[in-house]
């Protein structure tokens, strides 16, 4: 494995210093702390060169912890997706006036959209004035769409908001496996109109649902992902410790890289494993 490789998709959460609202009730092996420690050596032994931290709850002071620890390992992390209060414009605005200075390892933002009551929460005005000053200042947003309104949101959301560049994590995928890609494929079309839109791949175990999964299992969607974004705007994520569910790190990872190998040339494969994760979030 010659090119570099970049986990854009991971996470550590601390039960003990955090509340993650969308635990609650949660009984799997996700409902623990997770930190770097767990992980930092299956990632290397996996190839993977560098990583991104995204948030995991709605809220300032996850973010900060999500920032000390990139900050800790900032050979590896080479930046965080954090979390800010979109519904808030003049809060966001005042916190994004410094934070190149006192954050330079945050990268970008996101929401739990898919655990809001309303599904076209990314509509709102105050959620939109937010996102002109996010663009503005050079930021990116993951939009972790898990309902077909959530595409139709981001389609409408390119259109307010023509210069914020977006990724879709996880590719909208749970809802669509199976009898729905059809559907997927058709409002995945959509989306990626705008070029500023582009694909994560990640969480796709989880989208299979069985710990039997293989690359099999998700060639025909990655292939279908790449007609429709093309290998320049497609980038990859663990989606680790969430993928435990259905692999272990070092698995979920040979699984993408048997079958993206397969469907992709060298140069290629620099882009959607390194170069395009590079250039969306500016590491």
């Amino acid at each position: 494995m010659p090119y570099q490789l970049i986990d854009t998709h991971l996470q550590v959460w601390n039960l003990d210093k955090h509340q993650y609202a969308w635990m609650q009730g949660d009984t799997s092996i996700l409902n623990q702390t997770y930190e770097m420690t767990e992980v930092a050596q299956t990632a290397h032994l996996s190839g993977v060169t560098g990583a991104i931290l995204v948030q995991a709850a709605n809220t300032s002071a996850e973010t900060l912890f999500l920032l000390n620890q990139a900050r800790r390992r900032s050979g590896f992390i080479r930046g965080v997706v954090g979390w800010t209060d979109l519904t808030d414009p003049e809060k966001t605005g005042l916190f994004l006036e410094t934070a190149r200075e006192e954050h330079p390892l945050l990268k970008g933002f996101r929401h739990l959209i898919h655990f809001e009551p309303d599904t076209n929460w990314l509509l709102q005005p105050t959620v939109i004035e937010s996102l002109k000053l996010v663009a503005e200042h050079g930021y990116s947003f993951d939009v972790p769409a898990a309902l077909p309104i959530h595409l139709d949101c981001v389609k409408e959301l390119g259109q307010k908001v023509p210069k914020l560049r977006m990724v879709i994590d996880h590719l909208a995928n749970p809802v669509y496996f199976g009898q729905g890609v059809e559907l997927w494929e058709e409002l995945m079309e959509l989306v990626a109109e705008n070029p500023n839109v582009y694909a994560k791949i990640s969480g796709l175990g989880n989208g299979v649902g069985t710990s039997l999964w293989t690359h099999y299992d998700i060639h025909d969607l990655l292939l279908r992902t790449l007609n429709v974004f093309g290998a320049e705007r497609t980038f990859c994520g663990s989606d680790w410790p969430t993928c435990l569910l259905t692999g272990a790190y070092d698995y979920t990872w040979q699984q993408y890289l048997t079958s993206l190998e397969a469907l992709l040339d060298k140069d290629e494969e620099n882009l959607v494993f390194f170069q395009n994760a590079t250039n969306f979030y500016k590491l």
